[in-house]
């Protein structure tokens, strides 16, 4: 027994490996809303471009899994600890890995937060570092200048 004040109690068993992790990060395990950024182009997959929310019951590989709002694309978690956007529900699987972006190596991180180069799907995997995946962005921005323009 760890009586350290930076000690987490954690029933072993209760949590998976993965929740174990984000909770030792003290991390949001499972964000409500992302919002996958693609930049345009031929081939660049830009239908996967959009906001996602969390599927409530819904897992793949013990992890949290997205869903396109407006449209069919999946964001989840494959065997091979990679996120993957998928173009529908069915891709997603637990021992499955297709899709059209992935990112290798989420190391437990939400897709979010995981480092590394998102890569596009267009026959073969090529890096793409202008995709980003992020915590939903607001539809307002404000900005004050206390001291005028």
């Amino acid at each position: 027994k760890n009586n350290s004040s930076n000690s987490i109690p954690i029933m072993r068993g209760f949590l998976s490996a993965w929740a174990r992790r984000w909770t030792l990060r003290k991390e949001d395990p499972r964000p409500e809303t992302l919002c996958v950024f693609v930049p345009s182009g031929p081939s660049e997959h830009s239908d996967c471009d959009g906001d996602y929310m969390l599927v409530p019951d819904r897992e793949s590989n013990s992890m949290p899994v997205w869903r396109q709002v407006g449209g069919s694309c999946h964001l989840y978690a494959t065997k091979g600890e990679s996120w993957m956007v998928s173009l529908t529900g069915a891709d997603v699987d637990d021992s499955c890995s297709k899709g059209q972006l992935s990112l290798e190596q989420h190391k437990g991180f939400m897709p979010h937060r995981a480092q590394g180069v998102w890569r596009v799907n267009a026959g073969r995997w090529h890096p793409n570092a202008e995709i980003v995946v992020t915590r939903r962005v607001p539809n307002t921005l404000s900005i004050t200048a206390p001291h005028g323009p």
